[in-house]
């Protein structure tokens, strides 16, 4: 493991593998860089943003990160496009949740009033179902 961001450049403790094509579009074996948790979530907000309706832009990075960052943004907004276009929803990628304390609890119980066996499919619903009444 290395702890120096490809973006930023900074040492970090917190530096994270992140695949150039993303996982769920196959580059499962693909090439990595190491990049700190801000720029690591840096560049897949930048790529919602790029692919959201609003006419809003952010960026999320300065200008000499942006530079070493454009191509991981552009490699990752190509993969959301091409997931998009083959519409299929139920490809499976892995997503990182962190909880308070004791949430897991509640969440399980959520779960078993809602008549679902699997947490994945119970939170795929929620989402599902509040990106459905924001869009």
């Amino acid at each position: 493991m290395s702890n120096l961001c490809y973006i930023c450049e900074e040492i970090s403790s917190t530096c994270e593998s992140h695949h150039i094509w993303p996982r769920f579009a196959g580059g499962e074996s693909g090439p990595t860089v190491w990049l700190c948790a801000n720029c690591h979530t840096g560049i897949h907000r930048q790529a919602l943003n790029l692919l959201s309706k609003t006419t809003t832009r952010k960026c999320y990075f300065t200008t000499a990160q942006l530079e070493r960052a454009k191509p991981l943004i552009q490699y990752l907004v190509m993969a959301l496009r091409e997931a998009k276009e083959n519409k299929n929803d139920q490809q499976m990628m892995n997503v990182g949740l962190k909880l308070p304390a004791g949430f897991l609890a509640v969440l399980h119980s959520l779960k078993a009033d809602a008549g679902f066996k699997s947490m994945d499919q119970f939170i795929a619903n929620i989402i599902r179902d509040y990106v459905r009444g924001k869009i």
